[in-house]
């Protein structure tokens, strides 16, 4: 098993245990596995997350501020705190569908997610989630590189399709790849 040493780094937010987290991810398979056959090994593992795309995630924070109100039109204060993955296939998955992982991969769509808590702009934590309020996916329009509007004339949105399914950018020498 590959593993690095500990690097001279602040203390992180959220980090769990090797053991724990192959525990967690072994039940995924296990499960998985069940629904694509054991003869496949390329089910899905995980996503693979360009670190520019998480940049470009991270800065909507100082971008996007306030927002109307669904119910009353009047703008109101947020703050982006966090990012929710839906899972998502590029193609329909049938009774009569040969299912194998590598015809159907496994997605995420990134959607920021806002709270509304009021706090002050500029204090410390404004940005952080608080479970004590709702959250809510920011969908919106949103202007892309890639020109006004999609292939099918929709404007784009806030729904960001970053991911790149693993099995084919998995690292081979993953200790979690078992």
């Amino acid at each position: 098993m590959k593993t690095n040493e500990p690097l001279p780094i602040p203390a992180q937010e959220n980090v769990i245990p090797l053991t724990l987290a192959k525990e967690r991810i072994n039940n995924w398979a296990n499960f998985i596995k069940s629904i694509y056959g054991k003869h496949d090994n390329n089910y899905p593992h995980a996503s693979f997350i360009e670190l520019i795309d998480i940049q470009e995630l991270a800065k909507l924070q100082s971008l996007v501020r306030e927002i109307p109100n669904p119910k009353t039109g009047e703008m109101e204060s947020i703050y982006i705190v966090a990012v929710r993955s839906y899972y998502a296939m590029s193609a329909p998955v049938t009774s009569n569908t040969n299912l194998a992982a590598t015809d159907f991969p496994l997605d995420s769509l990134l959607v920021p997610v806002y709270q509304t808590n009021y706090r002050e702009p500029g204090s410390e934590g404004e940005f952080n989630y608080n479970p004590k309020f709702p959250t809510y996916d920011l969908i919106m329009p949103v202007p892309s590189v890639k020109g006004d509007s999609s292939s099918s004339g929709e404007s784009d949105y806030s729904i960001y399709d970053v991911t790149l399914p693993c099995p084919s950018t998995c690292d081979p020498e993953s200790p979690f790849l078992t």
